[in-house]
């Protein structure tokens, strides 16, 4: 019974946590939405030989914050809208909001937030070369290479799963926070219905 309140308890904490993060603070988007297009414009401001990559700020609309520009030299540039927030700023809320609403010892999360908010960066990182591949990769003016039929199709798949699907903003986050926080032995503690307090400590 005390394992099920644990694992009850966390489930609202973290609930509680996540939604209190996303919730539409203000200032919280437009500061990420400016991070992640300093940071995306150290990254891929040059993409390959050719490729040229500006982040340009929407204003007036409600889903989409950013035009990733993408240019090609001598040719010209298209742009295509993006979410940083989808993108970005979600897959960090879930990790913060897990971690936070383990019961584990404080010297243990702080080292899983750190680990934590490392790794889910990199894959927010992944996640943005892997729109820019496909987008250059895509028949337009500013296309930088073309593939074969089969690596055209493992491509969009691929971006489909790690960009596209929505579920994957959370899931990814999550195999994270289980990477970063667990030991083997506390998953024996929470079937036993072990109390938090001693997780971490040998039996």
């Amino acid at each position: 019974m005390r394992s099920l309140k644990t694992i009850l308890r966390f489930f609202v904490l973290a609930l509680f946590l996540y939604v209190l993060l996303i919730l539409p603070w203000p200032g919280v988007r437009e500061g990420y939405r400016a991070l992640y297009q300093t940071t995306g414009q150290a990254l891929f401001g040059r993409f390959g030989a050719e490729g040229r990559v500006r982040y340009e700020v929407r204003p007036d609309d409600e889903l989409y914050d950013l035009d990733v520009v993408l240019g090609k030299r001598g040719v010209g540039e298209v742009p295509a809208k993006m979410d940083t927030r989808r993108v970005g700023y979600v897959p960090v809320a879930v990790i913060v909001a897990l971690v936070l609403a383990t019961p584990v010892p404080w010297g243990r999360k702080w080292r899983a937030l750190a680990w934590g908010f490392v790794l889910v960066n990199l894959f927010v990182v992944f996640r943005s070369t892997l729109q820019l591949l496909y987008l250059y990769g895509n028949p337009s003016p500013v296309r930088l290479y073309e593939l074969s039929p089969f690596w055209e199709a493992m491509l969009a798949r691929t971006y489909e799963l790690f960009f596209v699907a929505p579920a994957c903003t959370s899931v990814v986050p999550a195999l994270v926070w289980v990477a970063v926080t667990f030991r083997r032995e506390d998953i024996n503690r929470i079937l036993r219905g072990v109390s938090p307090g001693t997780w971490g400590q040998p039996d």
